[in-house]
């Protein structure tokens, strides 16, 4: 299970959908969210990553929204309104809107390699 910040020339806009690209390999079932420092939701939801992945092995990538002007470009690009913003890293990298549960046990559930 991997936990890693990355940076914005992780995500790129590929075929109408925007894209994970990053060295570490992955069966799917990733969690990507675009988060902020400052944000008291992006710090609850790394503090429940470990947690879920004691319960499931799955992988987290994280950019930081906020960190520097081309990590805000990248935000603004993908159309971010609100932090943490969550996406389902599919099999071939693209990524999924998620707008559900983030306790540890239904991140678990919903982010899990196949």
């Amino acid at each position: 299970m991997t936990s890693v910040e990355v940076s914005p020339d992780t995500i790129q806009y590929r075929n109408g959908r925007w894209q994970f690209v990053h060295p570490v390999a992955h069966s799917g079932g990733a969690l990507f969210a675009v988060t902020a420092e400052w944000c008291g939701h992006c710090n609850a939801l790394k503090r429940s990553v470990p947690q879920a992945q004691k319960l499931s092995l799955f992988d987290f990538f994280w950019l930081d929204g906020d960190k520097s002007p081309a990590h805000q470009q990248k935000a603004q690009q993908m159309g971010i309104e609100g932090f943490p913003s969550m996406y389902f890293i599919e099999r071939n990298g693209y990524l999924t809107p998620y707008n559900g549960g983030r306790s540890p046990e239904q991140l678990a559930r919903v982010f899990h390699k196949h």
